[in-house]
Parts: structure tokens; sequence; C-alpha cells
């Protein structure tokens, strides 16, 4: 189970049979907003994504917080550990792919006129036969 709050939203993800993590945000502009991309780690690629997608500054950063924090807490490892470490690509305004280690991701975002969730699960393993 991983939940999330946030300005009084509350957002719970429980999964039987895998690690899941889940984070809520609010997309909010702020003052030192590329300040806060540089300590999140955002990647030229993430950014150029983001771009293609019409999302804002504010949009862009509350997607990239949520993917990254969710799949921190479903490492077990919350922000005791550099978001910086964990990798997130856009694959549609929906969906997204992350990388903590060896271990990849499969995110989701739901979006509201109010609030962003992203949901982590472990990406399912490529056969090699």
């Amino acid at each position: 189970m991983s939940y999330a709050t946030t300005d009084g939203w509350r957002a719970c993800a429980i999964s039987m049979s895998s690690r899941i993590g889940i984070d809520i945000e609010m997309p909010r502009e702020f003052p030192e907003l590329s300040a806060m991309f540089e300590r999140a780690g955002a990647p030229a690629s993430f950014l150029d994504a983001a771009s293609g997608f019409g999302w804002t500054p504010a949009v862009t950063f509350a997607r990239l917080w949520t993917a990254k924090e969710a799949v921190l807490k479903a490492e077990g490892v919350g922000l005791q550990t550099d978001p910086r470490r964990v990798e997130i690509r856009p694959d549609s305004e929906t969906a997204a792919s992350g990388r903590f280690g060896q271990q990849g991701w499969t995110l989701r975002w739901a979006v509201s006129d109010e609030a962003i969730v992203a949901i982590a699960l472990p990406a399912k393993r490529q056969s090699t036969a």
C-alpha cells in the first residue's frame, strides 16, 4: 500500500501482487521553479517531451516530481534517497517509464484541473528466450 496527501487531497494505491507507489501534487508556479527542476534531476529529454505535449512548467514539474516520488515510495526508500537517481521518460500524456538502479518502472498519471497523481508499478521483465 502507498499513500500520499497534498493540500487536502489524498491518494491511496493498493496492490496484492507487487510493490506500488503513489504521489499527488497540485501544479503550482514557483519563483524558483528552475532550481526545483535541477534539484529533481530533470533531464533535457523529459523537458523536450513535456514541451511536445504542451505542458506548462508547473504541470511538467508536478508530473516529474510525482513520478519520481511514486517510484521511491514503491522502492520503500521515499525521499531519503536523492530523487535525481530516478530516471523518468514520458511515453504519452498519461504514461511514463522509469528506472531506479536495475529496476524498471511503469508509471501512469491521472490528471484533474487541480491535481496530478502518479502511480508506479514494477515494469514487466522481457523474456530472454
